[in-house]
Protein backbone atom coordinates (compact mmCIF):
# COMPACT_ATOMS: atom_id res chain seq x y z
CA UNK A 1 0.00 0.00 0.00
CA UNK A 2 1.31 3.35 -1.01
CA UNK A 3 2.03 6.05 1.80
CA UNK A 4 -0.58 8.37 0.27
CA UNK A 5 -3.38 5.52 0.12
CA UNK A 6 -2.81 4.79 3.64
CA UNK A 7 -2.89 8.44 4.36
CA UNK A 8 -5.89 8.69 3.07
CA UNK A 9 -7.63 5.75 4.49
CA UNK A 10 -6.18 7.16 7.65
CA UNK A 11 -7.82 10.50 7.47
CA UNK A 12 -11.25 9.01 6.60
CA UNK A 13 -11.42 6.70 9.73
CA UNK A 14 -13.64 8.76 12.33
CA UNK A 15 -12.24 8.10 15.63
CA UNK A 16 -8.27 8.51 14.16
CA UNK A 17 -9.25 12.10 12.45
CA UNK A 18 -10.79 13.24 15.16
CA UNK A 19 -8.73 12.07 17.62
CA UNK A 20 -5.61 13.91 15.88
CA UNK A 21 -7.79 17.10 15.65
CA UNK A 22 -8.85 17.60 19.23
CA UNK A 23 -5.06 16.79 19.60
CA UNK A 24 -3.13 19.21 17.54
CA UNK A 25 -5.80 21.67 16.26
CA UNK A 26 -5.31 24.95 17.96
CA UNK A 27 -8.78 27.15 16.71
CA UNK A 28 -10.54 23.91 19.06
CA UNK A 29 -8.34 23.72 21.68
CA UNK A 30 -8.86 27.37 22.90
CA UNK A 31 -12.52 27.33 21.65
CA UNK A 32 -12.80 24.50 24.09
CA UNK A 33 -10.87 26.07 27.08
CA UNK A 34 -12.93 28.91 27.09
CA UNK A 35 -16.49 26.82 26.80
CA UNK A 36 -15.14 25.02 30.08
CA UNK A 37 -14.23 27.60 31.63
CA UNK A 38 -16.81 30.57 30.63
CA UNK A 39 -20.52 30.80 31.74
CA UNK A 40 -22.53 30.17 28.68
CA UNK A 41 -25.24 32.57 27.60
CA UNK A 42 -27.12 29.37 26.03
CA UNK A 43 -28.88 26.61 28.50
CA UNK A 44 -26.97 23.13 28.62
CA UNK A 45 -30.44 21.69 27.03
CA UNK A 46 -29.94 24.03 24.31
CA UNK A 47 -26.58 23.08 23.27
CA UNK A 48 -27.52 19.80 24.06
CA UNK A 49 -30.38 19.97 21.30
CA UNK A 50 -27.93 22.09 19.08
CA UNK A 51 -24.84 19.61 18.78
CA UNK A 52 -26.97 17.05 17.99
CA UNK A 53 -29.00 18.78 15.47
CA UNK A 54 -25.50 19.28 13.98
CA UNK A 55 -24.34 15.85 14.58
CA UNK A 56 -27.39 13.66 12.87
CA UNK A 57 -27.12 15.85 10.01
CA UNK A 58 -23.69 15.99 9.03
CA UNK A 59 -23.55 12.31 10.09
CA UNK A 60 -19.75 12.94 12.48
CA UNK A 61 -18.34 14.17 15.57
CA UNK A 62 -19.93 17.92 16.20
CA UNK A 63 -16.26 18.98 16.58
CA UNK A 64 -17.57 22.55 14.25
CA UNK A 65 -19.71 23.01 17.55
CA UNK A 66 -16.72 24.15 19.95
CA UNK A 67 -13.94 24.55 17.35
CA UNK A 68 -16.22 27.39 15.98
CA UNK A 69 -18.08 28.76 19.13
CA UNK A 70 -21.33 28.39 18.14
CA UNK A 71 -22.04 27.85 21.41
CA UNK A 72 -22.11 31.91 22.31
CA UNK A 73 -23.59 32.39 18.78
CA UNK A 74 -27.55 33.00 18.69
CA UNK A 75 -27.67 31.45 15.34
CA UNK A 76 -31.25 29.32 13.28
CA UNK A 77 -30.90 25.60 12.78
CA UNK A 78 -29.57 26.25 8.88
CA UNK A 79 -26.92 28.68 10.24
CA UNK A 80 -25.56 26.09 13.02
CA UNK A 81 -25.91 23.27 9.77
CA UNK A 82 -23.91 26.17 7.89
CA UNK A 83 -20.66 25.07 9.30
CA UNK A 84 -19.27 22.29 7.50
CA UNK A 85 -17.31 19.84 9.29
CA UNK A 86 -13.20 19.95 7.76
CA UNK A 87 -14.00 15.67 7.92
CA UNK A 88 -16.86 15.75 5.82
CA UNK A 89 -15.11 18.55 3.49
CA UNK A 90 -11.50 17.03 2.69
CA UNK A 91 -12.81 13.21 2.86
CA UNK A 92 -16.19 13.23 1.00
CA UNK A 93 -17.30 16.59 -0.95
CA UNK A 94 -13.58 17.36 -2.70
CA UNK A 95 -12.92 13.84 -3.51
CA UNK A 96 -16.21 13.80 -4.83
CA UNK A 97 -15.38 16.55 -7.48
CA UNK A 98 -11.85 16.42 -8.48
CA UNK A 99 -9.78 12.73 -8.67
CA UNK A 100 -6.30 12.59 -7.03
CA UNK A 101 -4.52 13.59 -9.96
CA UNK A 102 -6.16 16.44 -10.26
CA UNK A 103 -5.37 17.17 -5.98
CA UNK A 104 -1.87 16.60 -6.67
CA UNK A 105 -1.56 18.70 -9.80
CA UNK A 106 -3.32 21.66 -7.81
CA UNK A 107 -1.00 21.34 -4.92
CA UNK A 108 2.14 21.34 -6.95
CA UNK A 109 3.07 25.01 -7.67
CA UNK A 110 5.28 24.61 -10.37
CA UNK A 111 2.22 22.45 -12.44
CA UNK A 112 0.31 25.20 -11.59
CA UNK A 113 2.18 27.71 -12.49
CA UNK A 114 2.21 26.00 -16.15
CA UNK A 115 -1.04 25.83 -16.08
CA UNK A 116 -1.93 29.49 -15.46
CA UNK A 117 0.18 30.00 -17.67
CA UNK A 118 -1.00 27.54 -20.85
CA UNK A 119 -4.76 29.41 -19.53
CA UNK A 120 -3.29 32.92 -20.02
CA UNK A 121 -4.40 33.92 -16.69
CA UNK A 122 -2.52 36.62 -15.18
CA UNK A 123 0.13 35.26 -12.60
CA UNK A 124 3.56 35.83 -10.97
CA UNK A 125 6.36 35.27 -13.55
CA UNK A 126 8.42 32.05 -13.11
CA UNK A 127 11.80 32.83 -13.18
CA UNK A 128 13.39 29.96 -12.70
CA UNK A 129 12.28 26.54 -11.60
CA UNK A 130 14.18 23.95 -9.42
CA UNK A 131 13.63 20.49 -9.52
CA UNK A 132 15.28 17.18 -8.30
CA UNK A 133 18.25 19.75 -7.58
CA UNK A 134 18.40 20.96 -11.02
CA UNK A 135 17.57 25.05 -11.87
CA UNK A 136 16.07 25.32 -14.94
CA UNK A 137 15.10 28.77 -17.00
CA UNK A 138 12.91 28.96 -19.82
CA UNK A 139 12.73 25.37 -20.55
CA UNK A 140 16.41 24.70 -20.15
CA UNK A 141 18.85 23.27 -17.08
CA UNK A 142 21.17 26.41 -16.25
CA UNK A 143 24.03 26.52 -13.60
CA UNK A 144 24.04 28.69 -10.64
CA UNK A 145 26.08 31.59 -11.85
CA UNK A 146 23.53 31.26 -15.35
CA UNK A 147 20.83 31.57 -12.33
CA UNK A 148 22.52 34.66 -10.91
CA UNK A 149 22.38 36.75 -14.16
CA UNK A 150 18.61 35.15 -15.32
CA UNK A 151 17.85 36.91 -11.29
CA UNK A 152 19.89 40.07 -12.54
CA UNK A 153 18.53 40.53 -15.88
CA UNK A 154 14.72 39.86 -14.76
CA UNK A 155 14.28 43.05 -13.73
CA UNK A 156 12.61 42.09 -10.23
CA UNK A 157 13.90 43.66 -6.94
CA UNK A 158 12.27 40.67 -5.20
CA UNK A 159 11.85 37.03 -5.75
CA UNK A 160 9.59 34.36 -3.62
CA UNK A 161 10.91 30.47 -3.98
CA UNK A 162 8.21 28.48 -2.74
CA UNK A 163 8.59 24.53 -2.06
CA UNK A 164 6.66 23.05 -4.89
CA UNK A 165 4.14 21.17 -2.79
CA UNK A 166 4.39 23.76 0.35
CA UNK A 167 0.84 24.75 2.40
CA UNK A 168 0.27 27.55 4.41
CA UNK A 169 2.82 29.50 3.58
CA UNK A 170 5.30 27.51 5.03
CA UNK A 171 9.09 27.20 4.12
CA UNK A 172 8.68 30.17 1.81
CA UNK A 173 12.04 32.56 1.17
CA UNK A 174 12.44 35.63 -0.10
CA UNK A 175 15.03 36.85 -1.92
CA UNK A 176 16.09 40.14 -2.89
CA UNK A 177 18.32 41.92 -4.61
CA UNK A 178 21.04 44.68 -3.02
CA UNK A 179 23.30 46.13 -5.67
CA UNK A 180 24.17 43.19 -7.77
CA UNK A 181 24.23 40.71 -5.37
CA UNK A 182 21.25 38.42 -3.61
CA UNK A 183 20.02 37.77 0.05
CA UNK A 184 17.50 34.92 0.98
CA UNK A 185 16.19 35.79 4.16
CA UNK A 186 18.65 38.66 4.70
CA UNK A 187 21.56 36.12 4.66
CA UNK A 188 23.99 36.32 1.35
CA UNK A 189 22.96 34.08 -1.40
CA UNK A 190 25.73 32.21 -2.12
CA UNK A 191 26.59 28.97 -4.45
CA UNK A 192 26.56 26.58 -1.17
CA UNK A 193 23.65 28.28 0.77
CA UNK A 194 21.42 27.80 -2.41
CA UNK A 195 22.41 24.25 -2.93
CA UNK A 196 21.43 23.36 1.04
CA UNK A 197 18.30 24.60 0.65
CA UNK A 198 17.67 23.10 -2.61
CA UNK A 199 19.02 19.55 -1.75
CA UNK A 200 15.15 18.19 -0.30
CA UNK A 201 12.76 19.84 -2.10
CA UNK A 202 11.59 21.34 -5.13
CA UNK A 203 11.33 25.18 -5.74
CA UNK A 204 9.36 27.42 -7.91
CA UNK A 205 11.12 31.38 -8.06
CA UNK A 206 8.81 33.69 -8.94
CA UNK A 207 8.94 37.09 -9.40
CA UNK A 208 7.75 40.05 -6.86
CA UNK A 209 4.87 41.89 -7.14
CA UNK A 210 4.17 45.56 -6.35
CA UNK A 211 0.28 45.74 -4.46
CA UNK A 212 -1.66 48.52 -5.42
CA UNK A 213 -1.40 51.51 -2.45
CA UNK A 214 -4.92 51.01 -1.19
CA UNK A 215 -3.90 47.03 -0.06
CA UNK A 216 -0.13 48.04 0.86
CA UNK A 217 -1.39 50.16 3.16
CA UNK A 218 -3.62 47.98 5.74
CA UNK A 219 0.18 46.30 6.29
CA UNK A 220 2.94 46.73 3.90
CA UNK A 221 5.33 43.90 4.82
CA UNK A 222 3.56 41.54 2.80
CA UNK A 223 1.29 40.91 -0.24
CA UNK A 224 -2.18 40.77 1.02
CA UNK A 225 -4.67 38.77 -0.96
CA UNK A 226 -8.44 38.50 -1.40
CA UNK A 227 -8.91 34.36 -1.06
CA UNK A 228 -11.87 34.09 -3.48
CA UNK A 229 -14.03 30.85 -3.99
CA UNK A 230 -15.60 30.46 -7.14
CA UNK A 231 -17.83 27.45 -8.29
CA UNK A 232 -18.70 26.59 -12.14
CA UNK A 233 -22.05 25.85 -13.13
CA UNK A 234 -23.23 24.52 -16.32
CA UNK A 235 -20.03 26.44 -17.38
CA UNK A 236 -21.33 29.46 -15.49
CA UNK A 237 -18.89 30.87 -13.02
CA UNK A 238 -19.99 32.61 -9.68
CA UNK A 239 -17.95 34.04 -6.88
CA UNK A 240 -19.26 32.46 -3.41
CA UNK A 241 -17.25 34.24 -0.65
CA UNK A 242 -13.95 36.51 -0.26
CA UNK A 243 -11.89 37.30 2.51
CA UNK A 244 -9.39 39.78 2.83
CA UNK A 245 -6.15 38.29 4.20
CA UNK A 246 -3.12 40.06 5.35
CA UNK A 247 0.02 39.57 7.51
CA UNK A 248 1.55 40.47 10.61
CA UNK A 249 4.41 40.87 13.36
CA UNK A 250 6.86 41.57 10.59
CA UNK A 251 5.98 38.38 8.37
CA UNK A 252 5.57 38.52 4.58
CA UNK A 253 3.18 35.88 3.96
CA UNK A 254 -0.53 36.66 5.03
CA UNK A 255 -1.86 32.67 5.61
CA UNK A 256 -3.14 32.39 9.09
CA UNK A 257 -0.92 29.17 9.45
CA UNK A 258 1.69 31.66 9.46
CA UNK A 259 0.22 34.43 11.87
CA UNK A 260 -1.66 36.26 9.62
CA UNK A 261 -5.53 38.39 10.21
CA UNK A 262 -8.53 37.94 7.88
CA UNK A 263 -11.71 40.13 7.33
CA UNK A 264 -15.02 38.90 5.53
CA UNK A 265 -15.29 40.90 2.27
CA UNK A 266 -19.29 41.69 1.30
CA UNK A 267 -19.39 40.22 -2.55
CA UNK A 268 -21.56 42.84 -3.91
CA UNK A 269 -19.34 45.87 -2.44
CA UNK A 270 -16.25 45.36 -2.02
CA UNK A 271 -16.66 46.60 1.90
CA UNK A 272 -14.55 44.73 4.22
CA UNK A 273 -15.57 43.96 7.81
CA UNK A 274 -15.27 45.69 10.88
CA UNK A 275 -13.16 43.05 12.61
CA UNK A 276 -10.10 40.78 11.74
CA UNK A 277 -9.97 37.33 13.01
CA UNK A 278 -6.84 36.16 13.99
CA UNK A 279 -7.90 31.95 13.33
CA UNK A 280 -5.74 30.11 15.38
CA UNK A 281 -6.22 32.30 18.56
CA UNK A 282 -9.68 33.53 18.53
CA UNK A 283 -8.85 37.18 18.44
CA UNK A 284 -10.49 40.09 16.75
CA UNK A 285 -9.19 43.17 15.98
CA UNK A 286 -10.94 46.44 14.89
CA UNK A 287 -7.53 47.91 13.76
CA UNK A 288 -4.32 46.44 11.97
CA UNK A 289 -2.45 45.29 15.19
CA UNK A 290 1.74 46.73 13.64
CA UNK A 291 0.02 49.37 11.45
CA UNK A 292 -3.11 51.07 12.79
CA UNK A 293 -4.97 50.99 10.04
CA UNK A 294 -8.57 50.47 10.84
CA UNK A 295 -11.16 48.13 9.51
CA UNK A 296 -14.02 49.85 9.40
CA UNK A 297 -15.44 51.08 6.44
CA UNK A 298 -12.99 50.75 3.63
CA UNK A 299 -13.85 49.45 0.81
CA UNK A 300 -12.05 47.93 -1.53
CA UNK A 301 -11.44 50.43 -4.68
CA UNK A 302 -12.76 49.39 -8.55
CA UNK A 303 -14.48 46.48 -6.96
CA UNK A 304 -16.47 45.51 -9.90
CA UNK A 305 -13.99 45.47 -12.07
CA UNK A 306 -11.83 43.36 -9.43
CA UNK A 307 -14.78 40.73 -9.92
CA UNK A 308 -15.31 40.92 -12.94
CA UNK A 309 -11.41 39.91 -13.32
CA UNK A 310 -12.08 37.13 -10.98
CA UNK A 311 -14.79 35.84 -12.79
CA UNK A 312 -12.89 35.47 -16.42
CA UNK A 313 -10.18 33.26 -14.49
CA UNK A 314 -12.59 31.06 -13.31
CA UNK A 315 -13.71 30.64 -16.62
CA UNK A 316 -10.87 30.31 -18.17
CA UNK A 317 -10.51 27.62 -15.42
CA UNK A 318 -13.23 25.79 -16.11
CA UNK A 319 -11.93 22.20 -15.73
CA UNK A 320 -11.32 23.11 -12.23
CA UNK A 321 -15.50 23.61 -10.76
CA UNK A 322 -14.54 24.76 -7.21
CA UNK A 323 -11.52 27.12 -6.48
CA UNK A 324 -9.92 28.47 -3.53
CA UNK A 325 -7.89 31.78 -5.31
CA UNK A 326 -5.51 33.97 -3.87
CA UNK A 327 -5.71 37.11 -5.79
CA UNK A 328 -3.34 40.01 -5.39
CA UNK A 329 -4.60 43.34 -6.33
CA UNK A 330 -1.97 45.41 -8.54
CA UNK A 331 -2.00 48.79 -9.92
CA UNK A 332 -3.49 47.98 -13.19
CA UNK A 333 -4.73 44.48 -12.45
CA UNK A 334 -6.22 41.42 -10.54
CA UNK A 335 -3.16 38.72 -10.53
CA UNK A 336 -3.71 34.73 -9.21
CA UNK A 337 -0.65 33.96 -6.78
CA UNK A 338 -2.28 30.52 -6.35
CA UNK A 339 -4.99 28.34 -7.12
CA UNK A 340 -6.17 25.56 -4.37
CA UNK A 341 -8.54 22.80 -4.68
CA UNK A 342 -8.13 21.62 -1.51
CA UNK A 343 -8.29 24.89 -0.01
CA UNK A 344 -9.03 25.99 3.67
CA UNK A 345 -12.39 25.91 5.15
CA UNK A 346 -10.87 27.44 8.87
CA UNK A 347 -12.35 30.85 6.85
CA UNK A 348 -15.67 29.71 8.25
CA UNK A 349 -14.27 31.22 11.74
CA UNK A 350 -14.14 34.54 9.44
CA UNK A 351 -17.00 34.50 7.03
CA UNK A 352 -19.22 32.52 8.67
CA UNK A 353 -20.70 29.03 7.68
CA UNK A 354 -20.53 27.97 3.94
CA UNK A 355 -22.74 25.34 3.44
CA UNK A 356 -24.83 27.12 1.41
CA UNK A 357 -23.15 29.44 -0.03
CA UNK A 358 -20.90 26.62 -1.60
CA UNK A 359 -24.41 24.77 -2.51
CA UNK A 360 -22.97 21.89 -0.60
CA UNK A 361 -25.19 18.92 1.04
CA UNK A 362 -24.15 15.70 3.34
CA UNK A 363 -23.19 12.77 0.71
CA UNK A 364 -24.68 14.69 -2.15
CA UNK A 365 -22.16 16.26 -3.77
CA UNK A 366 -22.00 16.48 -7.28
CA UNK A 367 -19.67 13.61 -9.33
CA UNK A 368 -16.61 13.69 -10.13
CA UNK A 369 -15.39 16.26 -13.27
CA UNK A 370 -12.43 15.07 -15.30
CA UNK A 371 -9.52 16.91 -16.94
CA UNK A 372 -9.29 16.48 -20.40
Amino acid sequence: MKVTELRSMLKKNSLVFFTYKKLTDSLYRSSMIDYMLTKQVKSKEKIKKEVNLIKNYWKCDPMTYYRYRLYEKNLTDDELLDYIPPYYFYNYYVPSIYADAQVRKAASKIQMSDYLAEKKISSPAAVAKVMNGKIHCDGSTVGYNSFIEKLRDSGFQKFFMKPDTGKGGKGIYRIEKIGREFFINNEFLGYKLFGEICSNQNYIIQGGIIQRDDMRAVYPGSVNTLRVITQNFNGIPEISVVAFRMGRNGTFVDNSASGGISLKVDTETGRIDRLAIDVDNNKAFEKHPDTGFKFDGFVINDWSTIKSSILDFAAKASDFPDVGWDIAIQEDKAIVIELNLNYGIDMQAVVGGLRRRLHIEPFAAPKKVKIA
